[in-house]
């Protein structure tokens, strides 16, 4: 009987024993449940976190972009040699050089043209100028002026100034007396266009002994270079 009484004692013991452990394994498997739940970030909190990443990189990149204004994708900036360099990639061909000008022929907005690199003393580039040499009539040159200004207003907004006329005392009327004042030099046709980057300016010019049209291209930070250059010189 006391036997008995033992082994019924024992039993009671264990299931006690086993209830008590399994209670605990409950509250702990519960806590690692929870505590997995917190940890984790919700679906929402993901999107949040890309889009904040995405945001950053898009800075990033806008941060990179170059400060300086630039000519067929080439930032007007460095050395001379360096800008040539990239010219000649873009399908451009050396011409000649003179004192801290290089001179290079190629295509250009789909104009067939001369391209001269401008530097500072330093040899910094500091302008860019396309010409593009037109026939012996003034009706085509001004025909390209016309579409190169209207392409840049697209891009850069209204003219900062305008003046197109004549400078000499008789005004011409006909395409061959507009000429003929074009080729003395008596043509007034400039418009510029202005940008945090620098200017641009447009214009019927003539040079050397060819008439046609004139693209300058000056970057703002190393044109006041050149210009304080110049005023050392004086």
């Amino acid at each position: 009987m006391k036997n008995i009484i033992i082994a019924i004692l024992l039993i009671v013991i264990g299931m006690l024993v086993y209830h008590i452990y399994d209670t605990e394994a409950d509250v702990i498997e519960q806590q690692e449940t929870e505590t997995f739940a917190i940890e984790q970030p919700k679906s929402e909190d993901y999107v949040i976190d890309e889009q904040k990443n995405e945001t950053k990189q898009i800075v990033e990149t806008t941060t990179a972009t170059s400060s300086h204004l630039e000519f067929k994708g080439i930032p007007i900036d460095g050395s001379i040699e360096d800008f040539a360099s990239k010219l000649k990639r873009n399908g451009f061909e050396s011409i000649r050089t003179h004192d801290n000008d290089i001179y290079f022929k190629g295509d250009f907005a789909g104009y067939d043209c001369r391209v001269t690199i401008e530097s500072t003393s330093s040899g910094t580039v500091c302008a860019v100028k396309a010409f593009m040499e037109g026939p012996n009539d003034w009706q085509p040159i001004e025909d390209n002026y016309k579409t190169l200004k209207t392409a840049l207003t697209k891009k850069y907004g209204k003219p900062a100034k305008c003046v197109e006329r004549f400078t000499s005392y008789l005004q011409p009327q006909s395409n061959s007396e507009k000429y003929y004042n074009l080729s003395f030099g008596e043509c007034n046709y400039v418009t510029t266009f202005k940008t945090n980057k620098g200017t641009i300016i447009l214009s019927i010019a003539k040079e050397d002994f060819d008439e046609g049209v004139a693209l300058v291209y000056q970057d703002k930070e190393n044109s006041k270079i050149a210009a304080s250059d110049m005023l050392d010189e004086l």
